[in-house]
């Protein structure tokens, strides 16, 4: 299959042309392309994966687009394939009602809303919700099950689409969403056309500072376009008629960040935790690219560590696999060249097993696979390393006949 990979020029935010290369990680096929084993004759191809850094307003981005209807035109992800994120989504809808004062009776529109678990958390608390979702066969799962959503990308074409049929919104949020639009300007301005006066627009989104600082290299892939920081947020923001009036920092993907949105000269006031968080950002060096450094010294540093470990077990005779089948693995096996060290994958998502991973078309199997007569591997190396402790928590058959659990990152190391 074709894709359409695209070098874009300008910046998504400001569009500056003055974009200098901030990372650059190896090629990598698309992140999420597990393929059927029918498909084993797919092309491997590989595309650019480098970071650009806006030196007008600081802004974080892919240099490469990949067309959307290459990432989702089969979408697989559901967001309940994620451990934990049940739980965050009742915090997320808590902490709306809380900041922002909302009714128990207010309508709340979430774009990009997957499998409507965001939702379902603003619905128990007797929100009326509605979802707006690409993928063709989760947007028609969705309104099976009895929450309204509109099957399209979401542009302002759209948005007239959803005020006709559910009219303004007190709510509309994009969870983990905003990054992966190369058109922000028109996506923002269709949320803006949907609000009522009184009405927010909350993004949650993968944070610049927090991946560089928790060494958050995976989340880099094709899927995410953009690596948003307070600063040019604001600035975008502020040239729609837009004002940003509180941030929260919060700990999914290894470190996210939640801004609210009103209309300039909204009700809400502007939280001073906004102006605290830009200044930090320009401390940090995130936008004079010296934080980009540490980050490339640190990927270096992981890659020479673990290719030494690998080799020693290679050496030794010991049979390699890996633990994990996400996006984030992708990245992780094209950035520290482990597509050749591993003999397979395994993954507790069902949807993963029995499909080649993206680019090397290494077999994924269900995680049983590594306790079955004749397939277990002698060292499991975890490459979604923040869920550390719940594989290793889950896999006691596999520590008991021996097998041994390996991690990358934050330490490479072998478990005890």
């Amino acid at each position: 299959m074709s894709i359409n990979v695209q070098a874009r020029t300008t910046c998504r935010l400001c569009d500056s042309l003055d974009l200098q290369l901030a990372l650059e990680l190896p090629p990598s096929a698309l992140a999420d392309d597990y393929l059927p084993a029918e498909k084993a004759d797919r092309s491997r191809e590989r595309y650019p994966l480098n970071v650009m850094l806006c030196s007008s307003c600081g802004q974080s981005q892919l240099e490469h687009v990949a067309s959307a209807e290459a990432i989702y035109g089969d979408y697989i992800y559901r967001t309940a394939s994620s451990p934990g994120l049940d739980v965050h989504f009742e915090s997320y809808a808590s902490d709306v009602f809380k900041v922002i004062q909302l009714k128990p009776s207010a309508k709340v529109l979430d774009l990009g809303c997957n499998d409507g678990a965001l939702l379902r958390s603003f619905q128990k608390r007797g929100a009326k919700v509605v979802g707006v979702e690409p993928a063709t066969q989760i947007a028609e799962a969705l309104s099976a099950s009895g929450i309204p959503t509109i099957n399209d990308y979401f542009t302002e074409a759209s948005a007239q689409r959803v005020e006709q049929a559910h009219g303004l919104f007190d709510v509309i949020t994009a969870n983990n969403v905003f990054a992966n639009v190369d058109d922000v300007r028109n996506f923002a301005l269709g949320a803006r056309s949907l609000l009522n006066e009184r009405g927010v627009f909350i993004i949650e989104t993968g944070y610049a500072s927090s991946l560089i600082e928790n060494s958050v290299f995976d989340n880099i892939y094709h899927e995410h376009l953009s690596y948003f920081s307070v600063a040019p947020l604001e600035k975008f923001f502020n040239s729609l008629d837009m004002e940003i009036i509180h941030v929260q920092e919060v700990p999914t993907k290894g470190g996210s960040l939640r801004a609210y949105i009103q209309k300039k000269n909204g009700p809400h006031s502007r939280n001073s935790v906004v102006s605290e968080l830009i200044r930090r950002e320009s401390d940090g060096g995130l936008f004079d690219g010296s934080a980009y450094k540490r980050l490339e010294e640190r990927i270096q540093k992981v890659k020479t560590e673990s290719r030494s470990l690998i080799q020693s077990l290679k050496n030794e005779g010991k049979k390699l696999c890996g633990y994990g089948a996400s996006a984030t693995c992708t990245t992780m096996i094209h950035t520290l060249e482990l597509g050749s060290d591993l003999e397979f994958l395994v993954d507790d998502n069902p949807i993963k097993e029995n499909t080649l991973s993206p680019g090397f078309h290494l077999p994924v199997y269900s995680s049983k696979y590594l306790v079955e007569e004749g397939n277990r591997a002698d060292v499991a190396l975890i490459l979604p390393w923040r869920f550390r402790d719940q594989i290793v928590e889950r896999s006691s058959k596999f520590t008991s006949q021996g097998g041994k659990f390996m991690t990358l990152l934050p330490e490479c190391q072998i478990l005890s």
